[in-house]
């Protein structure tokens, strides 16, 4: 019987240069999938700042890699399940490892999207995107 890894004890096992390799393969095949999405359902991405729209949307994806780290996309979930406790107690462990990380991103992401909203001058798009890639490190824009 294999034990499941969590990612973090994934990326641990890989090793730094081995990890970032699949994270560099992940993020490029998933801006791929969702940037063809989206494109073909809101236009240029690059107009969407301007429309002065600032929400987020959350996947989840299924991902599995082979031997070389190329990742292959098994599901892309639209609603994916944030509950750690309904899978039963042996699963409850993995499961706050794998989605605890997850909610606290969100979580801060949305604190700080409210102190920058409460602020007297509006936020710019850069100051935006600084927020994002400071609060949301393993998400994909």
């Amino acid at each position: 019987d294999v034990e499941p890894l969590s990612l973090f004890q994934l990326w641990k096992e890989l090793g730094a240069d081995r990890s970032a390799k699949a994270h560099a393969n992940l993020k490029q095949t998933v801006a791929e999938v969702f940037g063809t999405a989206l494109e073909a359902s809101f236009g240029d991405a690059s107009t969407l700042d301007s429309r002065g729209y600032f929400s987020f949307d959350l996947f989840g994806i299924d991902v599995m890699f082979d031997e070389e780290l190329f990742p292959y996309i098994l599901e892309v979930n639209m609603g994916p399940n944030l509950w750690v406790d309904r899978q039963g107690e042996m699963s409850e462990g993995l499961l706050r490892t794998v989605k605890g990380p997850l909610v606290e991103q969100i979580a801060a992401w949305a604190a700080a999207r409210i102190r920058l909203g409460r602020s007297a001058k509006p936020a710019s798009a850069e100051a935006l995107r600084q927020l994002e890639a400071a609060a949301l490190p393993n998400f994909v824009r």
